[in-house]
């Protein structure tokens, strides 16, 4: 990821509909999972900027991880009392065996070449009983030139979420998809109004937030916001993007 656009994120990540959206959906679903627990030892891997980690706070003490030092650099800005390492989690992780209580990797996955030796990493670094959640961008069929400028090595379905996560020593307790109620727009805009190829002319005409009026960011949010309500009873059928929640087995 490149200064511009790190740049970018940090400005609007706590504003913007679909990061507040994607916050939500975490939290509704993994607050009934930690309310047994008086305080958490929570690692947001391919932390970023640091938004998630000032949404995560709440429930303890925070820790993030990324590969660029221009993320951590903001995510300090963003939460100072985060600790911060810088890390690849395709390599081993810089903590002790069985630390975290949680972990989340929010559409990190899909930059990751090795993607099961990450889980594995991860999951190291999980207490037995611990929760590991992750979103990814769905569909392999909607992938477009946008995939290839924040350097995306694929696009997940539910069944290939499903068999990276049984192979290690873990249970789903969850995998849905999400952005639902925008999914026939995300459609028209990646098929008919994305360039399917990268190329040098069109790679600066392609936002990684597109900028919309304020009205507009709200309205979008608001479609959306109710699927954290929806997500705590059942699956949608079809959106965007996949989340799953994973927890470690004891053995």
């Amino acid at each position: 990821m490149d200064i511009t656009a790190i740049q970018q994120i940090w400005k609007v990540q706590h504003s913007y509909w679909w990061y507040k959206v994607r916050r939500q959906v975490i939290l509704q679903l993994i607050r009934p999972y930690l309310q047994p627990l008086p305080s958490v030892k929570w690692l947001d891997a391919g932390c970023g900027p640091g938004a998630n980690l000032s949404a995560f706070q709440t429930f303890g003490e925070v820790y993030g991880v990324d590969i660029h030092p221009q993320c951590l650099e903001y995510a300090k800005k963003t939460i100072p009392q985060a600790r911060l390492v810088q890390a690849d989690i395709s390599k081993e992780l810089p903590f002790e065996k069985n630390f975290f209580d949680i972990i989340t990797l929010l559409d990190v996955l899909e930059h990751i070449q090795e993607d099961q030796q990450a889980i594995q990493n991860l999951l190291a670094t999980l207490k037995p009983n611990g929760y590991l959640v992750l979103t990814t961008p769905a569909y392999p069929w909607l992938w477009s030139a946008f995939d290839e400028l924040v350097h995306h090595q694929r696009r997940y379905t539910i069944p290939t979420l499903q068999q990276l996560l049984n192979k290690p020593k873990c249970t789903i307790r969850k995998l849905s998809h999400f952005y639902f109620s925008v999914f026939p727009l995300t459609i028209l805009l990646r098929k008919c109004f994305t360039p399917q190829k990268l190329t040098i002319k069109n790679k600066e005409k392609i936002q990684i937030t597109p900028s919309v009026p304020n009205w507009l960011n709200q309205w979008l949010y608001l479609l959306c916001a109710w699927e954290a309500l929806y997500l705590k009873w059942g699956n949608l059928p079809w959106g965007s993007s996949l989340i799953a929640i994973a927890q470690k087995n004891q053995n």
